[in-house]
């Protein structure tokens, strides 16, 4: 599928106030171009960082062999691989719960706030659910005792 294409559909999905008000006009496409810009940046500084840190072990061992830059270059993939699944998965998890458990008053606010929105919500689809049944039991038994009329009426 074509990304133009896909970045259309999914940009016309957008509440068309929110569109006009974030995306259309000269100022919005200057904005979003030191957005790209600003992220170019940062991914240029990550690889930098690699390459960078893997010629540091490379000159501090005062390596002759130029092929071995490479292959360090490679050999530290999988390092930054695992390094990256235990943050996303261990570290970042027990961050997060730190920054909820030490948060401030408006933070604990808001949080409360989502979790009475949760039980309203949970409280809500409940009743919906009772409803529902008593809709279709009261339609149930409407539908026999009009066939219940018919019968007495016929005899």
């Amino acid at each position: 599928m074509d990304i133009k294409k896909l970045f259309e559909e999914t940009i016309d999905n957008v509440d068309p106030v929110l569109k006009e008000k974030y995306w259309d006009g000269k100022w919005n496409r200057i904005v979003r171009h030191y957005f790209y810009i600003k992220k170019g940046v940062e991914e240029f500084n990550f690889f930098r960082y690699i390459i960078l840190s893997v010629g540091i072990i490379y000159a501090y061992f005062n390596f002759t062999n130029l092929w071995l830059f490479p292959i360090m270059l490679f050999c530290c993939l999988p390092c930054l691989d695992l390094t990256g699944y235990i943050s996303v998965h261990r570290v970042d998890k027990v961050m997060e719960f730190l920054q909820v458990r030490y948060a401030t008053h408006y933070s604990h606010y808001n949080i409360e706030i989502q979790e009475h929105q949760k039980s309203d919500l949970k409280e809500m689809r409940k009743d919906q659910k009772r409803l529902i049944r008593l809709i279709r039991y009261a339609i149930k038994h409407s539908s026999m005792n009009t066939k219940n009329e018919s019968i007495t009426k016929n005899n």
